[in-house]
């Protein structure tokens, strides 16, 4: 008899210079399918632009799979990048305190937050102050991985929570 396998949509996008970034993603992701959610008949379909697409020209190709995504995560370094990358990020969280759309989840990771451009940090302190996005900082590829596991389990922890429950403002 055939599985009847639930798939979840989910969207990685990192910045310029962070490729090892978003394939550690996708490795971790794997790695999670593999002991969590495949044997529970689950998956979390990652799609991942390359760190060298143009947001501009494909806007509304990511916008509109943002808008019907299930689980959202965005890296960024230390330096600003295409202001459409950000906005992209505004929207996902927008998305997420919505509960007339699917996305259950936006992360943001910022590589060496210290370090980072003024424009960063004061995106990451809006982000930090707004409970619909979970912030997390990482310095080196093993706390990359820490917390790419730490996402995962967040968003499966979701699937187990209403969607109208997982998007209302606290």
């Amino acid at each position: 008899m055939p599985v009847a396998w639930t798939i979840y949509r989910a969207l990685c996008c990192v910045t310029p210079g962070l490729e090892p970034e978003r394939a550690a993603f996708e490795a971790a992701n794997a790695r999670f399918a593999e002991r969590v959610t495949m044997p529970e008949a689950m998956l979390f379909a990652l799609a991942s632009p390359r760190s060298d697409f143009d947001p501009q020209i494909n806007r509304r190709g990511l916008e509109s799979n943002i808008r019907s995504c299930n689980f959202f995560v965005q890296v960024l370094g230390e330096t600003a990048p295409d202001p459409a990358l950000l906005e992209f990020v505004d929207l996902a969280v927008a998305c997420t305190a919505d509960p007339a759309f699917p996305l259950r989840s936006t992360a943001v990771m910022f590589r060496n937050p210290e370090g980072a451009a003024s424009e960063i940090a004061a995106f990451r302190d809006k982000l930090t102050a707004n409970p619909h996005c979970a912030v997390h900082d990482f310095h080196d590829s093993s706390e990359f991985d820490a917390l790419a596991e730490i996402i995962l389990a967040d968003w499966r922890a979701k699937i187990q929570q209403p969607v109208a429950a997982s998007s209302a403002a606290p």
